[in-house]
């Protein structure tokens, strides 16, 4: 059982190295564009959309092949003592039907057909394949905006946690400076020892709200990574500080019915839901097509030996042929065919409404964040002044150590609001231009 157990072990491991190896490891500093840059090259849910897309225009060339001739080579070799009607094997088109003479018997068979016409079942088809191939190249192109927004918020909130892990630092290291003041003052008796007590107390606080603000910035990067598609013992660095200023290459909407507008008309994924309602509406045509009188050419070549006897010769002609009855089948494809267009209509308002609650909410939000922003500015300006004197008061005996805590803490949460506000501003700039269909990262 132990050695059973070892076995699984190992497979397990090996299987999570493999799994491992798929994903690429990469060790470089990145910036932001070059995050977006690299994800749009490594991100799984973006190679899974260009797969979809390479899907349908394999589809979109088969129904093109369609209305193009086909031909087929079958090669019969029968032995017995009675005539039978034989096919060409399962799957390969035109299929072929031939009577064997009795006894020994081999054919060779050449089958060409040319369709003449399908009542537009063909022509329909192709137009349905070519609209499903465009919509899903919008789609990609809708998940590639979504992919570089995506990488983007998470490049940020990396960069926010790292400068909030720094600014968790910036005071570790003040109150340690202060512990060692205390102590000097508190061994030449100018303070008491509970003075010391309470500020090695601030300073062992400040080192547990580093270590949370050191993990939450670990557990950005880990988000990262897996955001851009690589694995996560890859090594990376952010080159780009929280306060970088983001590109103004793409102008903002000024308003919340501008956002709207534009977003109506930017966004691929209501150009790729049209495509979808005409692929529908090409499908019923196909449908509706299929039960016309369907006319293909064909034409035949055989060498055929029985019996000791060859002959060569060939057939050439026209086949038509037209359903009569069939049950109601023909009323109730079309009903469905029908039915999937409407569906297809509900989705794209659906989907219209949607897009426009996303514009106006990323619209308002931005500018929430702005207005923080401002306020969050000033506030840190305050809180610095008011420490600064808090300490210098402190530093001359002139008031508690208390006050100078307060204020101390007060400083690292102006501090803290600062970076989570920059980090606001940036992120909701990327959600907009994302929301309106816009790609700041396009090259």
């Amino acid at each position: 059982m132990k050695h059973i157990c070892l076995i699984a072990l190992a497979l397990l491991i090996a299987s999570a190295t493999a799994r491992a190896q798929d994903l690429p490891n990469v060790r470089r500093s990145l910036s932001l564009a070059d995050a977006v840059a690299l994800g749009r090259t490594y991100n799984l849910d973006l190679r899974a959309s260009q797969a979809d897309l390479a899907i349908a225009n394999g589809i979109e060339r088969s129904a093109r092949a369609q209305a193009q001739p086909s031909a087929s080579a079958t090669t019969y070799g029968t032995v017995g003592d009675s005539a039978n009607i034989l096919s060409s094997a399962a799957g390969v088109a035109p299929q072929n039907l031939m009577t064997n003479a009795p006894k020994g018997f081999a054919d060779q068979n050449v089958t060409v057909m040319v369709p003449l016409s399908t009542g537009g079942r063909i022509m329909s088809g192709i137009r349905a394949a070519m609209l499903r191939a465009k919509a899903a190249g919008l789609s990609e192109e809708s998940t590639r905006i979504a992919v570089g927004s995506l990488i983007a918020q998470s490049y940020i909130r990396a960069q926010l946690t790292e400068a909030l892990a720094d600014v968790a630092s910036a005071r570790v290291k003040e109150e340690d400076e202060q512990v060692r003041e205390t102590t000097a003052k508190v061994e030449t008796g100018r303070l008491a020892r509970v003075d010391l007590l309470r500020e090695e107390a601030a300073l062992q606080d400040a080192k547990r709200e580093e270590l949370a603000a050191i993990n939450d910035a670990e557990q950005a990067i880990v988000d990262l990574k897996t955001a851009i598609g690589i694995d996560l013992s890859s090594q990376i660095v952010l080159t780009d500080p929280l306060d970088a200023p983001q590109s103004n290459s793409i102008a903002l909407p000024s308003t919340l019915e501008e956002a709207t507008r534009v977003a109506e008309s930017q966004r691929p994924e209501l150009a790729s839901q049209a495509s979808v309602i005409e692929a529908a509406r090409a499908d019923a045509s196909a449908v509706k097509a299929g039960y016309s009188p369907q006319v293909y050419a064909f034409g035949m070549g055989d060498a055929t030996s029985s019996q000791g006897d060859g002959r060569t010769g060939y057939t050439v002609g026209l086949a038509a042929s037209m359903p009569l009855f069939d049950g109601g089948q023909r009323k109730a494809d079309i009903a469905a065919a029908d039915s999937r267009t409407t569906r297809a209509q509900i989705d794209a308002l659906k989907m219209r409404q949607q897009i426009a609650r996303e514009a106006a909410s990323a619209w308002l939000s931005l500018r929430t964040a702005a207005a923080q922003a401002d306020a969050a500015l000033k506030a840190v300006a305050a809180a610095q002044e008011g420490y600064e004197l808090a300490k210098l008061r402190y530093d001359s005996g002139k008031s508690t150590l208390a006050e100078r805590l307060d204020a101390q803490t007060a400083l690292s949460r102006a501090q803290g609001a600062m970076s989570e506000a920059q980090a606001a501003v940036a992120t909701q700039r990327t959600v907009l231009l994302a929301a309106i269909g816009a790609d700041p990262f396009a090259r």
